[in-house]
């Protein structure tokens, strides 16, 4: 036989392997989106037997993984000079708490991410700036990624509240005030993660309709009641309790009654703040 002859015959026989197994995958992945909208339906179905309607018509996807966390200590004394100015560390630091002073203010790091600077008048005004502008400015200064929260009066000043964003994803626990009268920002004071984070081993995330089922479990433990579930955020909660910090993917679940945290590991559910 001719080598174009067995040449073709060989080609054939690839193309019909491929072919094959194109159908073999297409035949895996419409069982398995099949499957997926059956548990989700019939998650929405659990929902709705105990008067809870949640219209999404397919789970939304958590794509974060769980972290480990180290604490730049350097980072934290940096990040305060580019507010307040060149810092002298003070005698009554310890390696739970750290205090700065400066001619411009004073600064404190603990070891859980609690910070607070103060600043005198005109360290930092809003030279035209809006509130939101001039304090976003301020907290990129100090490598924090805000999103903002609220903005509200309060004794005759301005408090703007951010949630710290990691990569785009909300730090659900780190939450920041910055307080401002006159036109100038006196303090800045609340919980940020600065330093580097690595995949964390072990731990699986739960599937979306696990966590949801989880939630509905929760609420009637806690004996808390709710008709509608208006939104699914996912972000991370921080344990800054172990060593080290972890940042430990979780969804918030905003109701008509209240919003909840669920564990995105372990489907534990709390009350958010």
């Amino acid at each position: 036989m001719e080598w174009s002859k067995i040449k073709n015959i060989v080609i054939l026989i690839l193309l019909f392997v491929n072919a094959a197994l194109l159908v073999l995958v297409a035949s895996r992945e419409s069982r398995r989106a099949h499957s997926e909208a059956e548990t989700w339906a019939g998650t929405i179905a659990a929902l709705e037997r105990s008067g809870i309607s949640f219209s999404l018509p397919a789970p939304p996807p958590m794509e974060l993984a769980p972290l480990t966390f180290t604490r730049d200590r350097e980072g934290e004394r940096s990040a305060a000079e580019a507010l307040l100015g060149p810092l002298e560390e003070q005698a009554d630091s310890s390696p739970a708490r750290t205090s700065y002073a400066a001619s411009a203010g004073h600064a404190e790091f603990s070891m859980d991410g609690e910070f607070i600077l103060r600043l005198e008048p005109d360290v930092w005004p809003l030279n035209g700036r809006s509130y939101d502008q001039a304090s976003q400015d301020a907290l990129e200064r100090l490598g924090f990624a805000g999103i903002l929260l609220e903005e509200r009066e309060e004794a005759g000043r301005r408090v703007l509240r951010y949630c710290q964003a990691w990569e785009g994803a909300p730090l659900f626990s780190c939450r920041t005030e910055l307080c401002w009268q006159d036109g100038s920002l006196l303090s800045v004071q609340g919980q940020r993660m600065a330093g580097t984070a690595a995949p964390a081993a072990g731990g699986s995330v739960l599937p979306t309709a696990d966590i949801l089922i989880r939630f509905l479990a929760g609420l009637n433990q806690a004996g808390d009641v709710c008709s509608r579930i208006d939104a699914m955020t996912g972000g991370y909660l921080v344990n800054s309790n172990s060593r080290p910090i972890q940042l430990l993917p979780a969804w918030l679940v905003e109701t008509d009654n209240r919003s909840y945290y669920v564990n995105g590991l372990t489907g534990e559910v709390s009350p958010a703040e």
